[in-house]
Order: C-alpha cells, then structure tokens, then sequence
C-alpha cells in the first residue's frame, strides 16, 4: 500500500512539473533570446522534447524551441519560434506556440541606440486565447554593455489583435510597451538575468500588463547550459476565468552554435 501511494505522489510531482514547464504568458520575454554578442554572422539555439509517461494516464509531452539571429555591421535580424503540447488521457492542458521576427537598425555611431521593428503571432489553449497579433515599432538603448554585465531598456509602441474563446470578444488595443533588462556574468559559467515589461493600454492606463521574467543559467560544457527561469505576469483586464496573476518555475536544458 505505501508503494502504491508512494508511486501515485511520484506520478502526480511530476505531471505537475510536465504543465508547470510549459506554462506560456501572454508577455514574451524577446530580451531574453537575443545574441548580444558582435559577431558578424549567423547565430543561434535549438532545443526539441519528447516523452511518454504511462501510469494511471497515458501523458505525451513534445515541445520545440527555436531562435536564429543574423548580426551585420549595423543591423540585426531575429526569428523565433516556441511550440508545446501536454496530453494525458487524451485531453491536452497545454496547447500553445508563438512566431516572432524583429528587425533593428542601429542609429547612433556609438550603437547605443537602436529603431526596432517587429511582427509576432501567438496562441495558448490553457489562457483561451485562440489568436493574438502583434505589430510594433520602437526604440531600444543600451545603457551599458560590457563582457560581464549589460543593461538595456525600450520603449514602443505595438498594434494588438486577440481572440479568445469563450465570452470574451475580440480586443483591439495599441498598447505602450516599455522595459528594463540586465544580465550578470557572475562566474564564468554562471548567470543572472531578469526583464521587466509595463504594458498599458494608450488610451486606457488602467488596462495594463506587468511580466517579469529571472533568469540563472549554469554553463557545464562549451555549448550547454542548465537554465532555471521564474516568470510572473499581472493582467488588470484578463479573459473571463483566467486569474490576474499567474506565474510558473521553467528547468531545462540550452543548446548554443
């Protein structure tokens, strides 16, 4: 008997930890997944699951991430992609992906000031949304960058579409996008990192969006890190039945070339 429920509190630990890892906010993290080394050229990252659990449910875990950014002398072009799916007897509790490409242009001699522009597509069974576009165009400033530690803020302006399921009717909304970033070398193999987005609506600042995405990464080969990350996102104005705060603890595997 002990085994038994010893067995089903394994089974259930880590069902959690499978939908925990792939829990998706509405607010993507686009900081976060830049190279922002000056390296002429391609660079990138990939990283592909699958997995099969067969207990009291049949769970299917598959997930795929994606990002490739082409750096010239005074331009940056960035592509990603974050697709997962969670099923377990059948039904799926996770469902979601997003596309993203991001152009940016350098304005200034010392490359501190930089004219972005960008276009992003994105679903997520779990929060009921079925669609959500995004066009923006802004600016972005490096207050500092040097080996160990660079700081960046933004700000923009962005044209969104969403169409949820449910109740909830299709939103239109230009919204500021405003954000603070910084990542920290501690070690050699070792970092910290944390963004922080405001997101308001332009003509009605109570209708907000507050993210924040901390990061520390342990490089433990050449081209491999292990990655825990924190993401927090506050909604004033979210879909019917979805709660205001959500939040989610990410572990995983990072591979670079």
């Amino acid at each position: 008997m002990l085994i038994f429920y010893c067995k089903r509190i394994l089974f259930f630990s880590f069902f959690f930890l499978l939908i925990n890892s792939f829990s998706f906010s509405q607010v993507v993290n686009i900081e976060s997944k830049r190279f922002d080394g000056k390296e002429i050229g391609w660079h990138g990252s990939a990283e592909v699951n699958l997995s099969f659990v067969r207990n009291t449910k049949d769970i299917w875990q598959m997930g795929q991430r994606s990002r490739l950014q082409k750096n010239r002398e005074n331009n940056m072009l960035l592509l990603l992609s974050d697709f997962g799916l969670v099923k377990a007897g059948g039904e799926d509790f996770v469902n979601r992906g997003f596309g993203h490409i991001r152009y940016s242009s350098v304005l200034n001699p010392s490359r501190s000031i930089w004219w972005e522009s960008f276009a992003q597509s994105q679903y997520n069974q779990v929060q009921k949304l079925k669609l959500r576009i995004l066009l923006g165009s802004g600016f972005r400033f490096r207050i500092l960058h040097q080996d160990s530690l660079a700081v960046n803020t933004g700000a923009l302006i962005m044209a969104e579409y969403q169409d949820f399921s449910g109740e909830d009717p299709i939103r239109r909304n230009f919204r500021m996008s405003s954000y603070l970033s910084f990542s920290f070398q501690t070690h050699s193999n070792i970092e910290v990192g944390s963004t922080t987005y405001y997101q308001p609506v332009v003509t009605k600042f109570s209708d907000y969006r507050i993210a924040d995405e901390s990061y520390i990464a342990f490089r433990f080969a050449k081209r491999w890190q292990f990655k825990t990350t924190f993401n927090m996102v506050y909604d004033s104005n979210p879909p019917i039945a979805i709660p205001s705060l959500s939040f989610s603890l990410v572990n995983g595997f990072n591979f670079k070339f």
